[in-house]
């Protein structure tokens, strides 16, 4: 079980994400580039990075491979997680429950 949130800082870019989990949290921040553990009580940085664009690289993978290029950025598992995560969340929040995914 757990939670997903995502915070706005701007009308064009999500800064915050959040990962709840039933031993742990994961966070996020896209804007101040980190990533932090929450465990047992305690917090651990596990990456720090330069942010950078994200979008134009991905369409620039994107147009590689649909030219036949290149491999596909997004693997189908990955696709497909992607949908449940997005389902699961839905569904989360119509009917006020945990949902598994």
């Amino acid at each position: 079980a757990g939670i997903v949130d995502v915070s706005k800082l701007s009308s064009s870019r999500s800064g915050r994400y959040e990962f709840i989990c039933d031993n742990a949290q994961l966070h996020g921040d896209q804007i101040h580039g980190y990533v932090d553990s929450i465990a047992a009580a305690r917090e651990t940085r596990i990456g720090s990075y330069r942010p950078e664009p994200s979008i134009p690289p991905l369409l620039a993978d994107w147009l590689t491979y649909l030219r036949g290029e290149g491999e596909n950025p997004v693997s189908g598992e990955d696709g497909l997680y992607a949908i449940r995560v997005s389902e699961a969340s839905r569904e989360s929040a119509e009917d006020s429950r945990w949902v598994n995914v």
